[in-house]
């Protein structure tokens, strides 16, 4: 983003028609790589569906401070930590399970994909210790 056209970080939760601006404004003002802002703004609103504790799960720390520094806000100030979606993630239900949320955050649990998405909710009784890694 040009540092002349830098946002103002939003500080507090937006309504729908102050995020739907504040995003036409982070379009407007962005300059970089066109599928970097892309992937932020697709990531806001898949943590609005599942949570910001899925996002925490699907990406690195690094990724989620990039995404937030192009949007100009914090994931945690704009989602709930999760919601019924949240189970349609494995990692995110293997990690509550096991207790084991913020080692995988951390990228010490190898024996889980982080990133796949189940097409229906992730029941209890699925999640097993040695995860979903083939």
């Amino acid at each position: 983003m040009n540092s002349d056209n830098a946002l103002v970080p939003v500080t507090r939760k937006l309504n729908d028609k102050e995020l739907h601006d504040h995003i036409q404004k982070v379009i407007k003002d962005f300059s970089g790589i066109a599928s970097t802002c892309e992937t932020a703004i697709g990531a806001l609103f898949v943590g609005k569906a599942m949570g910001w504790q899925v996002l925490y799960l699907i990406h690195s720390h690094s990724t989620i401070r990039k995404y937030e520094k192009i949007l100009g806000l914090k994931f945690k100030d704009q989602m709930e930590a999760n919601t019924e979606l949240s189970r349609k993630s494995y990692v995110w239900g293997w990690s509550k399970k096991f207790n084991a949320f913020w080692s995988t955050v951390r990228g010490l649990e190898k024996n889980v994909d982080r990133t796949r998405i189940e097409k229906e909710l992730v029941e209890d009784a699925d999640i097993h210790e040695e995860g979903n890694r083939s």
